[in-house]
C-alpha cells in the first residue's frame, strides 16, 4: 500500500488546507511544509465499493459539508465536536453507478449549493436550519439542447456579486443563477465546440474551454458574440482535453490539462497564447506512451495566488507560483491513523465486489495495519451489512483456528 495520498479539492484554512482524498479515503489536514497529512475522519462507513464517496467541500464555521460524490447523501462535519449529521437526499439521481452526483458548490450567505454533476438538480441548503430546496427548472431547457449523450450537467463555475455562472458540460450553454431570488437563466453560446467544463471571467468577456478540443470560446453576454481562440494540440489522443477549469490570476488564463502534452496562460488582454514550461516538463511521459500517465488527478486549486495541482502518475503534489514562475514538488505522506483506516476501507470494498461477483472464498491476511482485533471489527461490519458472509480464522492447525473463532464470539 502506498503511503502517498493526494488531494481531491481543497479548502484553504488557518495554517494549512483541508482535502477530501482522491482514493476516497476521508477528509484530511495538511500544513505548509509538512510530510505528513493527519486524518480528520474516515469515509470508510460511507463506501459501498464503488470509489470515492465525498469529493467536494464547503465550510461555513466550523463545519464541512459534504455532498455526495458516489455515496447517497450529504454529510455535514464538525470540526470542533467531531460530530456527523447526514441530510437525506431525493433519490431522483437516475444515472450509472461510478458518474459523481456533484462536482462543486458555493457558498452565499449562510446558504450552500450543490451544482449537479449528473445529478438533475441544483441543491440549495440553509446551514441554520438544514432545510433542502431542489432547484430543476433548468434540467428541460439542457435536455433540449444536449449535444453529448452521457456527458454531465454542469462543471465548475464562479460568483459575480449576486449571480452565479456554470458552464454546461453537455450543450453549449452557459446556466446563470440568481441568488438573491433562486430564478435561473439558459444563455446559450453560439459555437460548434461541444460543452464546456470551466469558465472566467476577465477583460469584460468570459473565458469558456472546451471539454473535447484544444479551443477556448471567448463570449461577450452583453452582445452575445463568441471568439475562438485555438490552441496549439497536443499528440496525446484523449477524448477530454480541458477537463479541469481554467484560472485567472492577474488578467492570465491558466489551463491545466486532463491528458495532454501541455498546460497553457492566455494574456486575456491581448489573446497571447503561451505554454507553461514548467508545468510541460512534469507532462513529459518520459518516453511512456499510455495516454494516461500525465494525467492531473485533481482540478488545479488556487491558494494564496500559487496553483496547487497533483500528477496521477507518481501521487506528487505541485505548486507553481504565476509570480514567479518557479515550480515546487513534493510527496504527502498519510498519519499511521489514516494509514489503518485506508487499509481497512479497501478490505471492505473488495469485499463487497467478491460479495457482488459471488466469490465464495475471501481471505484476509494479519499484518501490522490489520490486526486481528481489526478482523473482528470488520467481521461484525460486514455481518451487520449483508448475509453472505460466514467468517472463519483459518490456521495451518485448523483445529486451533476454529478454537480461536469461537473464543472470540464474532
Amino acid at each position: 500500500m502506498s503511503n502517498k495520498i493526494i488531494f481531491n479539492e481543497i479548502l484553504p484554512v488557518e495554517k494549512g488546507i483541508i482535502f477530501s482524498s482522491s482514493d476516497g479515503s476521508g477528509l484530511y489536514f495538511w500544513k505548509s511544509q509538512e510530510k505528513e497529512a493527519r486524518l480528520i475522519t474516515s469515509f470508510q462507513d460511507d463506501l459501498d465499493g464503488q470509489g470515492t464517496p465525498y469529493k467536494v467541500l464547503a465550510k461555513i464555521g466550523n463545519k464541512i459539508f459534504l455532498p455526495p460524490c458516489l455515496a447517497e447523501n450529504i454529510v455535514v462535519y464538525d470540526l470542533e465536536s467531531k460530530n456527523r449529521q447526514v441530510i437525506r437526499l431525493d433519490r431522483v439521481y437516475q444515472g450509472q453507478n461510478g458518474l459523481c452526483k456533484f462536482w462543486t458548490s458555493i457558498v452565499y450567505n449562510e446558504y450552500i449549493y450543490f451544482i449537479g454533476h449528473y445529478y438533475p438538480a441544483i441543491i440549495k441548503l440553509n446551514t441554520c436550519t438544514m432545510d433542502l430546496v431542489y432547484l430543476t427548472d433548468w434540467v428541460r431547457h439542457v435536455e433540449k439542447r444536449r449535444r453529448l449523450k452521457d456527458s454531465p450537467y454542469w462543471g465548475i463555475g464562479i460568483v459575480q456579486g449576486d449571480t452565479a455562472l456554470f458552464p454546461c458540460c453537455c450543450a453549449n450553454v452557459v446556466l446563470k443563477l440568481d441568488l438573491r431570488t433562486d430564478e435561473t437563466e439558459i444563455c446559450e453560446i453560439q459555437t460548434d465546440i461541444r460543452g464546456f467544463n470551466g469558465i472566467c471571467f476577465s477583460e469584460g468577456k468570459y473565458w469558456l474551454p472546451s471539454r473535447h478540443s484544444y479551443e477556448v470560446a471567448i463570449w461577450s453576454k452583453d452582445t452575445r458574440s463568441v471568439e475562438i481562440l485555438e490552441l496549439e494540440a497536443g499528440e496525446k489522443n484523449t477524448d477530454l482535453v480541458f477537463f479541469r477549469p481554467p484560472l485567472i490570476v492577474n488578467k492570465r488564463l491558466y489551463l491545466f490539462p486532463t491528458v495532454a502534452d501541455h498546460a497553457y496562460y492566455i494574456d486575456t488582454s491581448d489573446k497571447e497564447v503561451r505554454r507553461i514550461k514548467r508545468v510541460d516538463e512534469i507532462l513529459d511521459s518520459d518516453g511512456d506512451d499510455s495516454a494516461n500517465c500525465s494525467k492531473i488527478a485533481s482540478p488545479p486549486a488556487l491558494v494564496d495566488g500559487k496553483i496547487y495541482f497533483i500528477t496521477e502518475k507518481d501521487k506528487i503534489w505541485h505548486i507553481y507560483n504565476p509570480e514567479t514562475e518557479s515550480l515546487t514538488n513534493f510527496s504527502v505522506q498519510i498519519d499511521i491513523y489514516g494509514k489503518k483506516a485506508i487499509k481497512k476501507q479497501r478490505a471492505l470494498k473488495d469485499f463487497y465486489n467478491a460479495v457482488r461477483e459471488k466469490n465464495e472464498t475471501f481471505t484476509f491476511t494479519e499484518e501490522e495495519l490489520f490486526s486481528c482485533g481489526v478482523f473482528c471489527d470488520f467481521t461484525r461490519e460486514c455481518r451487520n451489512k449483508t448475509d453472505a458472509f460466514s467468517p472463519q480464522i483459518l490456521d495451518p492447525r485448523k483445529n486451533i483456528g476454529q478454537s480461536i473463532y469461537s473464543k472470540l464470539k464474532i
